[in-house]
């Protein structure tokens, strides 16, 4: 858990330790006769436990199993469900895919940078002299700025590329598709977001030359020199949509932040002061707003 462990991660680890430690209340011997405690396992144990070949008696009909709302499932998560409990219940996984083409074998940018290390290793030790490249070159992408892969689509990771192989292994890529073309249907001109996403939908390629796309509203960089100014200047945008379009509502805006610890309290504080915004915290730890 590391030396200074989150509050969430803290009683995570005191529930598993007084569970599964050496003390824990799972791993002592007198505790045969409670009930209770013999009835708890871990998935894993479950999966041990679970026969191959389950005996189901005649007419017993599958009760169905809806899963949805994780970004990414683990290979032993996948077996768990593919191989045990997919002989009990009918199995519906809803599963969000951004490229309706197939990008299974696209390679995430961190995949990129390391392969462009151990080139950069192969090449040194061959013709034993060193090649000026910096690692900071590497981090920035300096050296795969020619690629011809959908940078956003490479951005989306391999954990989310991996789940999709998975889930399509499983089902023999045959899938119930909910694919939607932000550009079909639109009247006047594309944004700059639509055309964003539509290219991560076909898999675009990186294009030689740009499209000359008029600014728009639909997508914009702020520069901020703090967490608790970009929560004024995204606050400040939040109120004036709301007032531009009396249509819109507070829950259909979504604030995203990469590392929550950082932009929590500056969020829950500039949100009430600035403008008696209303927020509800989706992820994170929060003493004033509750946790869903």
């Amino acid at each position: 858990f590391g030396s200074n462990p989150s509050i969430l991660e803290h009683w995570q680890r005191e529930l598993w330790l007084s569970l599964f430690g050496p003390e824990g209340c799972l791993m002592r011997s007198d505790h045969s006769s409670d009930s209770n405690l013999k009835d708890l396992r871990t998935l894993s144990q479950l999966y041990d436990e679970l026969p191959e070949e389950p005996e189901l008696g005649k007419g017993y009909k599958r009760r169905k199993l809806h899963i949805f709302g994780l970004s990414y499932f683990s290979h032993f998560h996948q077996q768990a469900l593919t191989q045990k409990c997919s002989r009990f219940r009918d199995i519906h996984v809803y599963a969000l895919n951004p490229c309706m083409e197939f990008w299974e074998n696209l390679q995430s940018v961190w995949e990129k940078k390391q392969e462009m290390r151990e080139k950069l290793e192969h090449y040194r030790l061959h013709f034993q002299q060193d090649i000026l490249i910096s690692e900071s070159d590497l981090e920035a992408g300096e050296l795969i700025r020619n690629e011809e892969e959908n940078p956003f689509l490479q951005a989306w990771g391999r954990p989310g590329r991996e789940n999709i192989r998975l889930l399509n292994e499983w089902r023999e890529w045959q899938f119930d598709e909910h694919f939607h073309d932000p550009q079909e249907g639109s009247a006047g001109p594309t944004s700059l977001l639509c055309q964003i996403q539509h290219d991560i939908l076909v898999r675009e390629p990186r294009r030689e030359k740009g499209l000359e796309l008029e600014q728009d509203q639909s997508l914009q960089l702020l520069a901020c020199t703090s967490p608790r100014r970009e929560a004024e200047a995204v606050g400040s945008l939040i109120w004036e949509w709301v007032h531009q379009d009396p249509e819109l509502r507070f829950n259909e805006i979504a604030v995203v932040a990469y590392e929550i610890e950082r932009y929590q309290h500056e969020v829950e504080d500039v949100f009430q002061s600035l403008h008696g915004l209303p927020c509800q915290l989706i992820d994170g730890v929060s003493g004033s707003a509750s946790r869903l």
